[in-house]
């Protein structure tokens, strides 16, 4: 079994799933608030050509999220075990098998959104994938993150019990390496959900804003500053 394959089966929270449309439901209804979080905030009025790239989407919500509202929605991945389950689900979407630390990849398009949802922790370089990511953008491109927040007082939030959680940073070490990267700029928050009831229903996912003890980092940043002037 491939270090991938095992990585969705065995050693993350993945293995709680049954399989690929039981991971992509649970995590739809996790992640909903940040999906609604992000098309109020940038998608607005888009055209059908609006770009969006998914880092790390795992079992992803948001490619049905996305294609469901006519966008064009690309799913990155380092696991050829998910991209090819993914492409089995969603063959309307992209799907790229590669991972974004290592050498940039030459892209027929560039995308007005990448988004990477408790992605970057797992990476061992983030800032050689944010460089990356940089080079998948438009111009005036934006991308949107989160991540754990090791100052968290929400109850349960011990994410450096996660083996697979290799860079945990605070907001402020987070922001230094977005601007090393080429990010003109960037703002941070912290946020949270209310934790377990998105189990029942995904209106308990919504986000919520703390000004230092969320959850999760949420970075926004902009290749152009442009998105900082809506």
């Amino acid at each position: 079994m491939s270090f991938e394959e095992n990585y969705f089966k065995k050693d993350s929270v993945y293995r709680k799933f049954s399989d690929a449309q039981a991971g992509v439901s649970v995590l739809t209804n996790y992640h909903y608030g940040f999906y609604k979080l992000i098309e109020r905030n940038f998608l607005q009025g888009e055209n059908k050509e609006f770009a969006v790239l998914e880092l790390g989407c795992g079992y992803s919500g948001l490619a049905k999220y996305f294609l469901g509202r006519g966008l064009k929605y690309t799913g990155l991945d380092i696991s050829h075990y998910i991209i090819d389950k993914l492409r089995q689900i969603y063959p309307g979407a992209g799907w790229i098998e590669h991972d974004i630390q290592k050498d940039r990849i030459d892209l027929k398009d560039r995308f007005d959104l990448v988004v990477g949802l408790e992605v970057l922790e797992h990476l061992s370089a983030p800032k050689e994938a944010l460089k990356n990511v940089f080079g998948f953008l438009k111009s005036d491109g934006v991308l949107v993150a989160t991540m754990p927040n090791p100052r968290s007082r929400i109850p349960l939030t011990n994410w450096r019990a996660d083996k697979t959680h290799v860079s945990i940073f605070p907001q402020e070490l987070w922001k230094e390496l977005f601007l090393e990267a080429g990010f003109v700029a960037v703002a941070t928050e912290t946020v949270f959900t209310i934790p377990f009831f998105w189990h029942f229903h995904r209106v308990f996912s919504r986000v919520f804003v703390l000004p230092e003890y969320g959850a999760s980092i949420k970075v926004v940043a902009s290749k152009s500053g442009s998105a900082f002037l809506r």
